[in-house]
């Protein structure tokens, strides 16, 4: 599972593109208003190949959060098969399973500033052993659809979910 990749169309959109320094391979990121998972670690020049193609699958780390107050994560909500899951530059958590890596994937159509994230795509399987937490904040291993069907940094997007 190279690059967290888990299926997807062979002929795939890969771009070298400016990530933030550090970025590291599997992870996603938003450059401008494209989204997309880094494929190797950023160089020392801070670009990577990111692949920003339809219908791939990826694992990746998703934040149960769903809305903020004050800038604060404050209610959760479990993740399921089919939520849309947004990229969130506010999310400051830390993925403890890989060091360097911040969780950048939220159910929050909102920001810690309330401004509107952008969709990133939907959740396609979750681990046998995932537990349905609401009240806590959560983060979990899951797999997500990179759907350019839905993704998009359109304000009106927020309303899919």
């Amino acid at each position: 599972m190279a690059n967290n990749f888990i299926s997807g169309p062979t002929n795939r959109l890969i771009y070298d593109l400016p990530v933030g320094e550090g970025d590291l391979s599997g992870q996603p990121v938003k450059v401008g208003y494209l989204l997309g998972t880094i494929q190797q670690d950023a160089d020392s020049d801070d670009m990577a190949p990111v692949d920003m193609s339809a219908d791939v699958v990826y694992a990746h780390t998703v934040n149960n959060t769903i809305t903020y107050d004050q800038g604060v994560a404050a209610t959760f909500e479990h993740l399921a098969i089919g939520d849309v899951v947004y990229y969130d530059a506010t999310c400051i958590v830390v993925d403890p399973a890989h060091t360097g890596m911040t969780v950048r994937l939220t159910k929050s159509p909102l920001d810690s500033a309330g401004n509107f994230n952008c969709v990133f795509g939907k959740i396609v399987g979750l681990p046998a052993d995932y537990a349905e937490l609401d009240t806590v904040q959560t983060i979990e291993r899951v797999w997500v659809l990179q759907d350019k069907a839905v993704s998009g940094c359109d304000e009106n997007l927020y309303r899919l979910s």
